[in-house]
This record gives structure tokens, sequence and C-alpha cells, in this order.
């Protein structure tokens, strides 16, 4: 079984909607069997939100492809949804993105590479067009085996079940 997430970095949903998946997740019987592909308080998150910045988190989403290639996609994304909820760090400027990206394992070279470039460019365009085909209208978005889809941050037990049904149905 397939899921698919659609995030921003600067979506307080978002980071919320991914602690539920992930417990979600946890608790569902057939968890090894499920392939996530990520496109970015009671949940035990801190959330600073006076004085958070914003700006364009295209780069951060080019960064996140490449961590994606280097197996570190969940490591980056939470560096910079702790970094920008939790320390009210940027994630918009290129010096803040490649600390970031170094201190969630990726090669400092590489982070300069596609910083300083439109690589992945692309691919960031493609995921959204996807994600729009799919009837995404905002995130976080979450998308079953291309047959069902979650909006906005659902409570672990409404995703649970959704990962239910869809493997019952993809099962049977």
């Amino acid at each position: 079984m397939q899921v698919e997430i659609w995030s921003d970095v600067v979506c307080p949903w978002c980071y919320l909607g991914k602690r539920n998946f992930e417990q979600a997740l946890r608790q569902f019987g057939h968890r090894d069997a499920v392939d996530v592909e990520q496109r970015a308080a009671e949940a035990g998150l801190t959330f600073r939100m006076k004085d958070l910045r914003s700006g364009s988190t295209r780069d951060a989403h080019r960064l996140l492809q490449l961590a994606r290639e280097r197996g570190l996609q969940a490591e980056l994304i939470q560096r910079l949804y702790r970094a920008y909820f939790s320390e009210q760090d940027s994630v918009f400027d290129q010096a803040a993105l490649s600390r970031l990206a170094t201190e969630a394992g990726l090669d400092p070279s590489e982070v300069a590479s596609v910083l300083g470039s439109d690589r992945f460019g692309a691919e960031v365009t493609a995921d959204e067009r996807t994600a729009h085909a799919l009837g995404a209208t905002g995130v976080p978005f979450f998308v079953i085996d291309r047959r069902y889809g979650i909006s906005v941050a659902q409570p672990a037990e409404v995703i649970g079940r959704a990962l239910g049904q869809a493997w019952s149905d993809h099962d049977g």
C-alpha cells in the first residue's frame, strides 16, 4: 500500500498531521507493507507561533527532493518543522537551509549545488500538479493507493481507520 503526503514546512497543520500520521502508522498492524512517499502539544510538539516569518519554501522543497534521493527526507522534514515552529528559525534563506539540511545529514556540497541552481525545480512543480490533479486544495493532504484522500490534520484514529479501510479494499 502506498501513502503519498503533500505538505509545506511552514504549515502548522502539516506538522501536526505528520505526527498524527506517524502515530496511526505505528498502531497499524500492516505498517511494514506501507510505503510512505513524503512530499514535506497533544502530539508532543512545541509550537511558537508568535513572530514567525514567512517567505517562499520552494528551496526547502527542492532540498527535500535531494533528501528523498539520499534516504533522508524524514530527517530533513522533521528538522525543518522543528526549526520553524519550535525554534523560530528561518527556512527561507539559503544560509539557514544549508545549515538545517546539513544537520539533517545531507552532504554540504550537494546542498550548495542544489541551492546554487534550479535542480529539482521540475520535480517540485510536478508534485504540485499531481497534488492538484488528485484534488488537493490545501495541505496536509494524504493519498492512499491513489484512491483515498485525507485532508487537513485528522486525528490519528481517523487516519488509522482510513489505512484500515484502504488495506481491506487493497487486500480483498
